[in-house]
């Protein structure tokens, strides 16, 4: 009679949790100013902004939320800024504390994980593959999170996907905070090509030729692709 053989059990599909942190340094300087339980209270009526200089000009490097509602927008110049918003406040930029702040982040995150890795856009993407179940299930695990992170004076967007980019894509442009297993490409299919992280000029270079959404790209040969 043959011996039987035991099987082994799969290893659990790849679960990656992505973190983005939009108001990063706005965020740090709030907590500076106002204490870290800043959002709990009344918000500042003055919107917030980083600026740095580009090419001879102050220009805005990133703005709060306020800034944003009221029309302000990344990369403009300061000059055109303070004609729209006379009291806007500002601050220099300073990556050194932004990373920083960041790192630190990091190392708290290990909570959930002991893979945790930086993201280059203010973001974490923390490997918890295995790991959610310890905080009754992803759902639970993002909401204790996002709970957490706002306590402590920090705007942020998350989600779960089984895989790095995907779970980036679906943090800041999917439908969805959890993405059921083997259903990225479904979700990244509708989604603009700004999910993918590429940059403006590509972008822009895609869009003049009518490629606006990932699906329209998704299937595409790259040297095709490339030519147009």
């Amino acid at each position: 009679m043959a011996a039987a053989h035991s099987l082994s059990p799969s290893p659990p599909a790849r679960r990656y949790l992505f973190l983005a942190l939009p108001y990063l340094a706005t965020d740090r300087i709030r907590r500076r100013t106002l204490g870290r339980s800043w959002r709990s209270a009344t918000p500042p009526e003055t919107p917030l902004a980083v600026v740095a200089k580009v090419k001879n000009a102050l220009r805005l490097a990133t703005i709060d939320e306020r800034g944003e509602r009221l029309g302000l927008s990344i990369g403009q110049t300061l000059a055109d800024a303070r004609a729209m918003i006379p009291s806007l406040e500002t601050v220099a930029e300073d990556n050194a504390a932004d990373r920083a702040l960041l790192e630190g982040l990091a190392d708290w995150a290990e909570r959930y994980t002991p893979l945790v890795a930086l993201a280059s856009d203010n973001g974490l993407f923390l490997d918890i593959t295995g790991a959610a179940h310890l905080l009754g299930g992803e759902e639970a695990l993002l909401a204790d999170l996002g709970k957490r992170l706002a306590i402590q004076g920090f705007s942020a967007l998350t989600a779960i996907a089984d895989t790095p980019g995907a779970a980036a894509a679906a943090a800041r442009f999917g439908p969805a905070s959890v993405v059921p297993i083997g259903e990225s490409s479904k979700m990244l299919t509708p989604l603009p090509l700004a999910a993918l992280r590429l940059d403006r000029k590509t972008i822009a270079a895609m869009d003049r030729v009518g490629l606006k959404r990932i699906g329209q790209i998704a299937d595409l040969p790259r040297a095709p692709l490339a030519a147009r």
